[in-house]
């Protein structure tokens, strides 16, 4: 009952104020739809995903509108990346700051702008804000309108240059912000004016990215090497067992100690198993190199890489299977068949690591993983 009072009251002072025809109030108490036989206007007050209050004015018959957007002390982040065809959009940072993004001549690009500078935007030009903690800013959305047919606004977020403008929300500002050049001019007030820095293609890792690809390619070539010696040793061994009625646990004198000969080719065949080990782990190492290097990291996704590490998985866990044959245990008495199916299953785990890892340390900017 107090509630209906306190807008009632609201909303007959609107009308004496602003001599209103009619005023119809719709949704909640924070949105109100005002007529005054000409033009219909959205009154709205809400909290935004990413911790901003905004209020909101907007001719729903042109799609004008002014915004005022505010962050607290503890809240900043992104907004959506967009572009309009034909309106314009004027910032004004009354508070704090904001950095403006762009997508310009197939490269983001961005600006930062304190209290008291303004800025507009252009059409056809995507576009995004980072507002920053404690700032302010007012938004007039002014000129012509092309309205999306299913937005009923002059608002488009389609096309690579918003795409490319929302993959940045992986990067921390921190490190958008690390790459920008210190600006030791001060921009005047009401001045469009302040610097831009082209976000920089890190042009220094695609030569790195093709050079740990060729490596990526060769490496399973020589665990396949080690795979063949150790096979051809063990075949060698057997048939020199056979040939000299020798037993596999016959004592061996080298020098002044003897060893079984199941020691030996158990110690050759190991050493040859950990060595692939190794190479799997740089290829592990070179793989997350690689994949930092793109735009994006799916959570999974199939390739030539993947299949390459694969079979590279397998030929180790065989060789240590075979080697355990020599030694304490009897791998290959589960099956081969037991032994590559781990060797895929372990695959398959540290390829979602892998990813998880890459798209971790691409967020904190960490791009030396050597």
């Amino acid at each position: 009952m107090g509630k209906d009072i306190i807008v009632n009251f609201f909303c007959k002072w609107i009308k004496n104020i602003c001599k209103i025809k009619s005023i119809i109030q719709i949704g909640n108490e924070d949105t109100l739809i005002v007529k005054d036989g000409r033009n219909e206007y959205e009154i709205k007050s809400s909290f935004m995903p990413n911790g901003e209050s905004r209020f909101r004015v907007n001719c729903t018959n042109d799609g004008t509108a002014y915004i005022r957007t505010q962050t607290a002390n503890d809240t900043e982040g992104w907004q959506n990346a967009h572009y309009h065809r034909a309106l314009l959009e004027t910032y004004i940072v009354q508070k704090g700051s904001v950095i403006f993004f762009e997508f310009k001549n197939n490269n983001p690009a961005f600006r930062e702008y304190h209290a008291g500078e303004v800025f507009t935007t252009k059409n056809n030009v995507p576009h995004n804000v980072y507002m920053m903690k404690d700032s302010i800013t007012h938004t007039v959305k002014h000129g012509e309108s092309q309205p999306h047919p299913n937005k009923n606004a002059d608002w488009w977020d389609d096309g690579e240059g918003c795409k490319q403008l929302n993959s940045l929300k992986e990067y921390s500002i921190e490190e958008i912000l690390k790459k920008s050049p210190k600006n030791d001019e001060q921009s005047e007030q009401s001045s469009c004016k302040s610097n831009i820095i082209v976000i920089e293609k890190r042009v220094q890792y695609s030569k790195a990215y093709f050079h740990f690809d060729n490596l990526i390619w060769q490496f399973p070539v020589w665990i396949l090497g080690l795979f063949t010696i150790g096979a051809t040793m063990v075949g060698l061994s057997n048939k020199y067992l056979e040939d000299n009625y020798l037993d596999v646990n016959q004592d061996v004198p080298i020098g002044n100690v003897s060893f079984k000969i199941s020691t030996i080719i158990f110690l050759l065949l190991f050493s040859f198993a950990i060595f692939g080990s190794i190479l799997l782990y740089a290829i592990f190492r070179f793989r997350k190199h690689q994949m930092i290097e793109k735009k994006q990291i799916p959570i999974f996704k199939i390739s030539p890489q993947l299949f390459i590490f694969a079979f590279s998985m397998i030929l180790v866990f065989i060789l240590f299977a075979v080697s355990s044959d020599f030694g304490f245990l009897r791998f290959t008495k589960l099956g081969y068949g037991t032994v590559i199916m781990t060797a895929i299953i372990t695959t398959i785990c540290l390829e979602f690591y892998l990813r998880y890892s890459a798209k971790k340390d691409k967020i904190k900017g960490n791009y030396d993983v050597s």
